[in-house]
């Protein structure tokens, strides 16, 4: 009797205990997604130097099986889920890597296994939006060289410097292939993947890096292209934003300060474009008031992260001459030049130190102030898009009703 008891007594507890960590777990919140791209081996329109974006297009060559399957070694060992694009050589290319995931190890019979589909249990998932962008005019031109090549990459050359409106001839624009990309990441991220390896194209792997991370480098489009089978990583942030840590293989840094400030200023003239094409999508009065609120939430933004560089800016050359006063400092005292007896006891560069220490307060302090007028007119901003929203809205009604 007191066994059973005491059973009944552990299992309620363990009941307790169990439902007290899912309640923890809920509020913990999830880690960053972390986006291993992974561009697709060898084509047989590589191999023959031509552009194509056609759905489903080639498959890889020989080659491309090869450089796959080395491939399959190299990728993350423990991804949370396998993604490719629409396309064929992008499922072909993610199938060894797959074969090695879930069956230990990388055959031409384990790789026949492989379930390639759309169904979110198959072993690799193809989602819509991450196909190569489409080249429109310029389909079947050279790979290499000549007006088409040149042709194809204008527009996602501008896409990447915030002006999206621009289209390929025959072909998307830039708001079209960000909010594709964006979709096919969305739901990757509603899978609950955190470390999912997408297999995609060349193209829409860098200039959807270059129009997204905060910390982009234009000048890799010119110093390193993407190759076959290299890879780009990428971080989701708390805010929704995206932080590029490695490109090919090289770790990439934060970004400096002319970084920082054309990304700010990048994302101000981005807001606008967004904001008319999902209005372009959805003609509505919500879709207007969402569209102003946005664009309002991002001159705010625009406002407040420039101050914020700019400030942290001057803190860092004010910390580093404080540094260079010390050093000095201390050479000089190792000279023998300082004399630090009773009568003098003002080490060299202390003066200095302490008044850059003094402005850099006083740097912080104005930041923050600016910086808190500044957050403060987001509620301002915010309740009047609501009223005038409401007003649209009641308007709309009422002349809805004196048409019945």
């Amino acid at each position: 009797m007191h066994k059973t008891s005491a059973r009944r007594v552990l299992g309620v507890i363990g009941a307790a205990f169990t439902a007290v960590i899912s309640v923890i777990l809920a509020i913990i919140p999830a880690g960053a997604m972390t986006v291993t791209f992974v561009r697709h081996a060898e084509s047989q329109a590589n191999a023959d130097g031509i552009i194509n974006t056609e759905v489903p297009g080639p498959g890889i060559t020989d080659t491309g099986w090869s450089q796959a399957r080395t491939l399959a070694d190299l990728l993350p060992a423990n991804p949370s889920g396998i993604y490719a694009s629409t396309m064929t050589r992008t499922q072909q290319t993610a199938t060894p890597y797959a074969a090695r995931i879930i069956y230990g190890g990388v055959t031409p019979e384990n790789e026949d296994k492989v379930d390639v589909g759309a169904a979110a249990g198959s072993d690799v998932r193809v989602l819509d939006g991450l196909q190569e962008i489409n080249a429109g005019i310029f389909e079947g031109s050279s790979e290499d060289e000549g007006l088409g090549r040149l042709g194809y990459a204008l527009a996602p050359i501008a896409w990447s410097l915030g002006l999206r409106f621009v289209r390929i001839p025959g072909s998307e624009d830039g708001n079209e292939f960000d909010a594709r990309v964006d979709a096919a990441l969305a739901e990757i991220e509603a899978d609950g993947s955190e470390t999912p390896v997408v297999f995609s194209h060349g193209a829409t792997i860098m200039f959807w890096t270059m129009m997204n991370v905060d910390n982009p480098d234009p000048l890799l489009l010119l110093t390193h292209q993407l190759d076959n089978t290299e890879t780009v990583v990428v971080e989701k942030n708390e805010d929704g934003s995206w932080t590029l840590k490695s490109w090919g293989g090289e770790e990439v840094g934060p970004a400096n300060l002319p970084t920082q400030l054309f990304v700010n200023a990048r994302d101000l003239i981005v807001a606008p474009q967004t904001a008319l094409y999902n209005l372009s999508r959805d003609v509505s009065v919500d879709s207007a008031a969402e569209g102003v609120e946005d664009v309002a939430k991002a001159t705010v933004k625009f406002g407040t992260d420039t101050v914020t560089d700019l400030g942290n800016a001057v803190k860092g050359l004010g910390s580093a001459a404080q540094t260079n006063s010390q050093t000095a400092a201390v050479a000089e005292k190792a000279d023998g030049a300082t004399d630090l007896t009773t009568g003098n006891k003002v080490t060299p560069g202390s003066r200095a130190a302490g008044a850059v220490a003094r402005n850099n307060e006083r740097v912080t302090e104005a930041v923050a102030g600016v910086r808190n007028e500044i957050a403060g007119s987001v509620k301002k901003v915010g309740d009047t898009v609501k009223k005038v929203a409401e007003a649209a809205k009641d308007a709309a009604e009422g002349a809805e009703k004196d048409a019945a």
